[in-house]
């Protein structure tokens, strides 16, 4: 359980930090200056609104102990891969001699 919650706390806070839009909404328009007519959300308030959206199976808001299971374990397969993909890019920056 420490681990699902450590991925967790890694994967919003690398989210926040790499990403100054949130997820669901993308970048402003071409054009559009940022803060005018656009409604930010906090990256946080997106990622649960996601991760709802996604395990909430009975669709009360909540999530429930089997759904909270379903979510760990997709946050933790999608750590395994960025570090897979991260890992790969380093061997690849090594043989090109970057």
């Amino acid at each position: 359980m420490k681990l699902a919650m450590l991925v967790l706390v890694a994967a919003l806070g690398g989210t926040a930090a790499a990403d100054p839009y949130p997820v669901p909404y993308g970048p402003p328009p071409p054009g559009a200056q940022v803060g005018v007519g656009i409604e930010r959300v906090p990256p946080r308030a997106a990622f649960r609104q996601m991760i709802l959206e996604r395990f909430d199976r009975n669709h009360d808001g909540v999530l429930e102990p089997r759904e909270r299971r379903h979510a760990a374990k997709a946050l933790r397969r999608m750590a395994k891969r960025l570090a897979r993909a991260e890992r790969g890019e380093r061997a690849e920056r090594r043989q090109r001699g970057w």
